[in-house]
């Protein structure tokens, strides 16, 4: 059976966090959730869906290996969870204090729900 208006198309799919969730609860230890996602070129195109979630309870001791974003390998290079951290930390209270001496910055930006 032939479909209706069938066509031929060319593509590439990818997979990407799309958002980066960390929790910090007072007194427990933090934990962080990518969101993940599909996203399809078609026929200049895009298309995104959703492909579930990685989360895990953050080591402060342990160490991220580093890759390279153009070509995902391993550089050899690695850095403490604990800097991650206190760049974090020093990014928030550093905004936090600007924004406290009336600093015109960017509207804060709320989570995305996950298309499906």
């Amino acid at each position: 059976m032939a479909d209706y208006k069938e066509t031929d198309v060319s593509g590439v799919a990818w997979q990407r966090a799309y958002q980066i969730l960390i929790l910090n609860p007072l007194d427990q230890p933090a934990t962080v959730r990518y969101d993940e996602e599909q996203v399809i070129n078609l026929n200049n195109e895009q298309i995104k869906q959703f492909v579930g979630n990685l989360g895990y309870t953050v080591d402060p001791l342990g160490i991220i290996e580093l890759r390279d974003p153009e070509t995902l390998e391993l550089t050899g290079e690695t850095i403490p969870v604990a800097t991650v951290h206190e760049a974090l930390f020093s990014d928030y209270i550093n905004r936090a204090m600007a924004r406290d001496d009336g600093a015109n910055l960017v509207p804060p930006v709320e989570p995305v729900e996950p298309e499906e």
